[in-house]
């Protein structure tokens, strides 16, 4: 009982402290043509979800090697901006291929639900494209699967790009050069 109780007087005292709100994370660049190229290279992959949009849309399936590149590079410049991220993907010694290909494919429900948590904490356009990209991966369809299974697939795929695209869009239009 007394722990519970000095657990919650230093909760409200660091949230007075703090203004009683976490600070937004905004990521910090050194130059205004550092924020300029970030900018770009998200407006970039958003152009190439554009297009994985278009091709599921018209009934092709995308790859699994053309969508996990992208996913790679997407999940590789957002956690170059967010410390979260950036220890959920990096941290231990790994990198986000090595995440990808061991802890994301062997419980993708489980780090989708992580990220979740991370976007409760704070949601930022960086987090939401992580979630989105990684939620996309759940879906590429598998040429092998039924045709209404491979239908179904697409559809979900297609959604997931639209938010994608979306979080790339607005992650851009946040970036503030100094």
């Amino acid at each position: 009982m007394f722990r519970r109780f000095v657990s919650a007087l230093i909760t409200v005292s660091l949230a007075v402290a703090s203004g009683c709100a976490p600070p937004r994370y905004v990521p910090v660049f050194e130059s205004a043509e550092e924020a300029e190229d970030f900018r770009q290279t998200l407006l970039a992959n958003s152009r190439a979800v554009e297009q994985m949009l278009q091709k599921t849309e018209a009934g092709e399936n995308v790859s699994n090697f053309s969508l996990g590149w992208l996913v790679y590079n997407i999940l590789t410049l957002v956690s170059g901006r967010d410390e979260e991220l950036y220890r959920r993907f990096d941290g231990g010694g790994r990198d986000v291929q090595i995440y990808l290909k061991t802890q994301f494919r062997t419980q993708p429900e489980q780090e989708i639900a992580a990220l979740d948590a991370l976007l409760a904490e704070e949601e930022t356009a960086l987090r939401l494209t992580a979630r989105s990209a990684l939620d996309a991966l759940r879906h590429i369809p598998d040429p092998k699967d039924p045709p209404e299974a491979q239908k179904r697939d697409r559809a979900e795929l297609a959604e997931a790009l639209r938010l994608l695209q979306d979080s790339l869009q607005r992650a851009a239009s946040e970036v503030e050069a100094p």
